[in-house]
Parts: structure tokens; C-alpha cells; sequence
């Protein structure tokens, strides 16, 4: 995951959204965080909780910040990673 967003926001650095460039590089410094973490306290729950929250509402900031709902309407798309993600971990 962590390597579709650099691309991404390469990807965004390139069109000129160099605001919306943040988002993804603070999402990034978040989960890395919490990776390492996870590595050194094995608490998985908090882990979880973090990355879905990240899933959640990432896009929605994201969002906001390319300005309308015509021009970022794919990045909703990725907010349905959170209930799917939820769900699939609720499974195992």
C-alpha cells in the first residue's frame, strides 16, 4: 500500500496539486508509524484501528483537498478499503 502511495503522489506532484501532494505523504508517515508499532508492541487492535481509520477517512480529506466532488470522485472509491478491510479481518 505504501508504495501506490509514493506513486500517487508523485502522480499528484506531477498535475500540479502540490497541496494535495501532502495528503498522501502525511497517510504514508502514519501507517509507517504504526507498522513500526505494531513490530514493537504486537498489539494488533491498536494496529487495526489505525489503518482503517486511515482507509476511512484519508479519502475524504483527499477530497477536499483537489476542491470538488467532479474532479476527486475516484478517490472516494478507496474509502470502501475500510468496511471491506473491516470485514475481511473479521473473517479471519
Amino acid at each position: 500500500m505504501n508504495l501506490a502511495v509514493v506513486l500517487w503522489a508523485g502522480h499528484l506532484l506531477a498535475n500540479g496539486l502540490h497541496f494535495s501532494t501532502n495528503v498522501p505523504v502525511v497517510y504514508q508517515l502514519i501507517s509507517v508509524a504504526s507498522l513500526f508499532f505494531y513490530f514493537k508492541t504486537k498489539r494488533f487492535e491498536v494496529f487495526r484501528l489505525i489503518q482503517l481509520s486511515l482507509f476511512l477517512f484519508t479519502p475524504f480529506i483527499m477530497q477536499w483537498s483537489i476542491g470538488s466532488y467532479v474532479t476527486s470522485s475516484g478517490v472516494m472509491l478507496w474509502a470502501l478499503l475500510a468496511p471491506i478491510g473491516a470485514w475481511c479481518v473479521r473473517l479471519a
